[in-house]
């Protein structure tokens, strides 16, 4: 998969057309989870993203942030 196109970068988060996205622009995909390794967030997410809402982002943004969570932290 490829980085989604950019505008400019916050934060380690990518900022486009829709806002600040958990991107961070150097998607490292695992086909096995479906997931991207950097950002957490599902392929089904990344799909969704352009079209969601805010309050749907911050759910995904949210989810996302659990499974890049270290362990310890959980």
């Amino acid at each position: 998969m490829n980085p989604p196109d950019m505008t400019a970068m916050a934060e380690g988060h990518a900022v486009g057309e829709g806002g600040i996205s958990p991107c961070r622009g150097t998607c490292n995909f695992d086909v096995v989870a479906r997931q991207c390794i950097d950002c957490g967030r599902l392929a089904r997410e990344i799909r969704e993203w352009p079209d969601a809402t805010q309050q749907r982002r911050q759910e995904i943004c949210d989810a996302a942030a659990l499974r890049v969570a270290p362990d310890s932290l959980l």
